[in-house]
């Protein structure tokens, strides 16, 4: 037995032993609860546990009857603190208790897969950056935004992943009926600064997804393209989330009545992030029509088949969907409530927090492990390294090494390329098509 439950049948033995004054129901284990000894004709209430979708703030109330028998009451739908999620109100009277417990099933479900791609796209995210950061030849433009997008991005997964570990800590302890075990969700200052922290690293996110739809909209598109100016990207993509966060932090601090601010997601207050967020993602939505635009514009001047060009063009749409985040646009689709249809409750939560638990993951295969220049980089200095540990391979290595090198610079140089003139800015913007349109990113 769990330490709770130990605790209430030790309760019930002393009230079976000690002498009682008048009628009383006595203490009752529901397996998450102890509803303690109560006199008859009366009603006790307790505090809600520290469950998921649960507000330990709110309470539940448990009936004994006349005749010292514990009657209805303890319903633990009064405790929900989800919207969709239905508490006991008239709304939700034709929906069955079958179709509720289908609605939770899901949502755990959902969650636990959520919790698999918050991890994995972390572990990802991690692994990306130290390959950006370790090998000096990976430092050109395209890629230093990469790196700060990925940074953002890991900001956000970081406060994932501590919560993440808050919530199997929890779950630990009530397994082993330790219900009162204190958690950063009962510390309301610190999931207060948490959750204001998340809401910066992914508006972040979506202000560097931003940068990354204008420098490739630039490099297809412009007819002059110069150097990007980096300062006015680091100003948007990092400090201008601040004020805005802050701004939004102060608002739900003087009007949210609810612990860690669960309501923030229907406060008129959300807007203040939503509003740019969501400007953000429908302008890449328009760099995206405009980069296939381009591209599809640039394969019918080839001499490729008609099937092989729509091939490649629905190819480059694909690889920028998660770098411009398109794919968020999904949340504009309204949440499913426990009422609708069981397809959509599992379509939502499923799809849905798939592609926004993963989507870590998919950036850093497609734009860092798949990354050709990544690739031939770390085979690069793999085969160095093979060189200097094998006197008998240096002969063919430094054949190997020299070729590949010469190769790489003549790829993605700009010493290598024309410039200075229409015909460096045409190469520019044919070698960038080229990379969107190509089989890695």
């Amino acid at each position: 037995m769990g330490r709770g439950e130990d605790e209430c049948a030790i309760r019930d033995q002393q009230f079976n032993t000690g002498t009682k004054e008048s009628l009383m129901c006595p203490p009752d284990w529901d397996t998450t609860l102890c509803w303690p000894a109560t006199p008859a004709n009366s009603s006790v209430v307790l505090k809600c546990p520290n469950l998921d979708w649960f507000d330990p703030d709110a309470s539940l109330s448990r009936f004994c009857g006349a005749n010292a028998t514990w009657e209805s009451g303890g319903t633990y739908r009064d405790c929900f603190v989800h919207k969709s999620i239905p508490t006991r109100t008239p709304d939700y009277d034709d929906v069955s208790d079958e179709k509720i417990d289908f609605y939770l099933e899901v949502l755990q479900g959902a969650n636990f897969m959520r919790l698999i791609g918050v991890c994995l796209s972390w572990v990802t995210l991690v692994v990306a950056l130290l390959i950006f950061s370790t090998f000096r030849s990976l430092n050109c433009n395209r890629i230093k935004i990469h790196k700060h997008f990925f940074a953002a991005f890991l900001i956000r997964m970081t406060l994932e992943v501590i919560l993440v570990a808050d919530r199997r800590h929890k779950e630990t302890n009530r397994n082993q009926g330790n219900i009162d075990v204190k958690t950063i969700h009962l510390t309301p200052v610190l999931c207060e600064t948490f959750e204001t922290i998340r809401e910066y690293g992914r508006l972040c996110a979506f202000f560097w997804m931003f940068i990354e739809g204008f420098y490739l909209t630039c490099l297809v598109s412009a007819n002059v393209f110069g150097k990007p100016r980096f300062l006015l990207y680091y100003i948007v993509g990092w400090l201008l989330p601040v004020p805005i966060v802050i701004s939004w932090a102060i608002a739900m601090y003087y009007t949210s009545t609810a612990r860690c601010w669960k309501d923030h997601a229907v406060s008129p207050y959300y807007l203040i992030i939503e509003v740019p967020r969501n400007g953000a993602l429908i302008i890449n939505v328009l760099f995206l029509v405009n980069i296939v635009r381009v591209l599809v514009t640039k394969l019918r001047d080839s001499n490729s088949s008609e099937t092989k060009q729509i091939r490649k063009a629905a190819k480059g749409a694909v690889l920028l969907i998660p770098l411009l985040g398109v794919a968020n646009l999904v949340w504009f689709i309204p949440n499913p409530t426990a009422r609708d249809s069981r397809a959509s409750i599992v379509l939502y939560n499923y799809l849905f927090l798939f592609l926004d638990s993963y989507q870590g993951f998919f950036l850093c295969v497609m734009y860092c492990f798949l990354n050709q220049e990544v690739r031939m980089t770390i085979h690069r200095k793999w085969s160095t390294w093979r060189y200097y540990r094998d006197p008998l391979l240096r002969r063919t290595s430094v054949l190997t090494s020299t070729t590949e090198m010469s190769t790489t610079r003549a790829a993605y140089r700009p010493s290598h390329r024309p410039n200075g003139s229409a015909v460096g800015n045409e190469y520019l913007k044919m070698a960038a098509i080229d990379e969107i349109s190509s089989t890695h990113a």
